[in-house]
């Protein structure tokens, strides 16, 4: 019995003593001294900076621009210094009659009140945010599509965060003298990598303002590396709902939807000639117009051409001899070799796909007016501009066309390795490509051409094709094209412009062409 009480006794000893060191603990904690004393803290988050995307050579296309955050406080901040730089008067005159502090944009980040502290944030769009169609948009901190879509999670996962944190009493009122911290998180570079070149990307946009519909992509003809892609009309980010019903679907991206192609795909018929090893001498006379069948197709120059051989032939861009001349060719080995230059496919460039067109099946180009048609880009084809464009690639890289490439890939640190290049495939012979590459040349320097450069040189194709629609007045709605690279004897790049409803291939396109094609190696 005297053993339990002795434990016992010891026992509320050991207890006493822990008792009172939690006590002398808690009386020493500041938050309880704090609490005890009526105070305590409040942070305000400043808004959030997402992970970036960059171009090719790690420049931003977002957070770009930005704008400054400053901490009011009702009772303190400097009414004669701050007032005149408000940029929000909506949310500050809300505000400025109570007691908490708030934030609040200002146009000018100089503020000399100390107890206004200004900070500066990263805007996520402005005037300089290019290639609306690819990045997509954000919105409610959220990806929506396009790239900021697809890498929604990884900006999610990267983004930073900054916040004022000040103290204040029971009453919630800011202390007097009391110390504003500003916890700020210092990496913000990592991002998504895109193939795109962000000067490349504004020289496109800025030639693409003559176009009301349409699209200009230019790719790297040795990687396939899509250093620029613009599709108009473009949307403005913070207005979406404006633009929502409108006729001319400014949500489309053009630059991966099919259209009727017309003259540009002579290129390829002239190819697959070359490589089905019918000579460029062969020779056709055109008289304004060709019968196949029962049914007639016309020449654009209704007194005719005359006799032409392929060179000639694709400068004049005759019908006619296009026709002819595919009617030398076997119908499979046309099928094979179109769908080997990758028309009638799509493309995933990673998450976003490219429209695959419709390519006419040897079946139906058995029916020797489908044929026909086809033989100047006409009929049931379609195509985007990006297949397209990469066949150009091919003719300017000796046959070699690469596989295109948009997403490099994303970066923690703002570092990166990107490999030499995607891959190619042969698809043409090397002479087959030179020679492709002189007719373009004379194509492009042909007289009335409206496509020329100053500052560099290169070849080109027009087009202006038949869409089968018309405007209420009865006139024909018209795609037109251009289709080039420059320069000429170690070319490194592929353009091609499309215009809906143009005038022709060569007046509406060309001289975006030669724009793009000056200002680019001008660069």
């Amino acid at each position: 019995m005297e053993k339990r009480i002795v434990a016992f006794a010891a026992f509320m000893g050991l207890l006493y003593i822990f008792l009172m060191w939690k006590l002398n603990c808690v009386i020493n904690d500041e938050e309880v001294i704090d609490a005890a004393s009526g105070k305590g803290s409040f942070s305000v988050e400043i808004p959030r900076c997402k992970g970036y995307i960059y171009d090719r050579d790690m420049e931003p296309l977002v957070n770009r621009g930005s704008t400054y955050m400053a901490l009011i406080n009702p009772d303190t901040f400097d009414l004669e210094e701050i007032y005149p730089k408000i940029a929000d008067m909506d949310k500050f005159n809300a505000n400025a009659g109570g007691n908490a502090p708030f934030l609040c944009e200002l146009s000018d980040g100089d503020v000399s009140d100390p107890l206004t502290p200004v900070t500066e944030v990263r805007v996520r769009y402005d005037d300089s945010t290019f290639a609306r169609h690819i990045l997509g948009y954000s919105s409610e901190n959220y990806g929506k599509c396009g790239i900021e879509g697809l890498f929604s999670y990884f900006s999610d996962e990267h983004e930073v965060c900054s916040r004022f944190t000040y103290s204040v009493n029971a009453m919630g009122n800011v202390l007097d003298g009391a110390e504003i911290e500003y916890d700020n998180d210092i990496d913000c570079s990592a991002g998504v990598v895109l193939s795109l070149d962000y000067d490349i990307q504004s020289i496109c946009e800025k030639a693409a303002e003559k176009l009301d519909r349409g699209a200009i992509i230019v790719m790297d003809v040795k990687n396939g590396d899509i250093v620029a892609a613009v599709s108009r009309p473009v949307y403005d980010i913070d207005s979406m709902a404006d633009y929502i019903d409108r006729e001319d679907a400014p949500f489309v991206n053009r630059v991966f939807s099919a259209y009727s192609v017309g003259s540009v795909f002579k290129t390829v018929i002239a190819s697959a000639a070359l490589e089905y090893g019918i000579s460029e001498e062969f020779a056709a006379k055109c008289s304004g117009k060709i019968m196949i069948g029962e049914q007639e197709f016309g020449c654009h120059y209704w007194a005719g051409h005359g006799r032409l051989d392929m060179r000639s032939a694709m400068v004049e861009s005759c019908n006619p001899y296009f026709i002819s001349l595919g009617r030398n060719i076997s119908t499979e080995f046309l099928e094979n070799y179109m769908q080997l230059c990758g028309f009638g496919q799509e493309y995933d460039l990673g998450g976003i796909v490219s429209g695959s067109g419709y390519l006419p099946s040897a079946e139906e180009l058995a029916v020797p007016a489908e044929k026909a048609n086809l033989c100047f880009g006409q009929g049931k084809l379609s195509a985007t501009p990006l297949q397209v464009c990469r066949f150009i690639c091919a003719i300017a890289n000796g046959g070699m066309m690469p596989e295109p490439r948009l997403i490099y890939g994303t970066v923690e640190n703002a570092a990166q390795d990107i490999s030499a290049d995607n891959g190619c495939t042969r698809i043409m012979s090397e002479d087959t490509a030179d020679t492709l590459k002189s007719f373009m040349y004379d194509t492009l320097y042909k007289d009335n051409s409206a496509a020329i450069p100053e500052n560099t040189d290169g070849g080109g194709k027009t087009s202006t094709a038949q869409t089968g629609r018309f405007s209420e007045d009865g006139a024909e709605e018209l795609t037109c094209w251009f289709a080039g690279f420059f320069p000429y004897d170690e070319p490194r790049y592929a353009a091609v412009i499309i215009a809906e409803d143009g005038i022709s291939g060569n007046l509406t396109c060309g001289p975006i062409f030669k724009e793009i094609a000056d200002k680019v190696s001008s660069e």
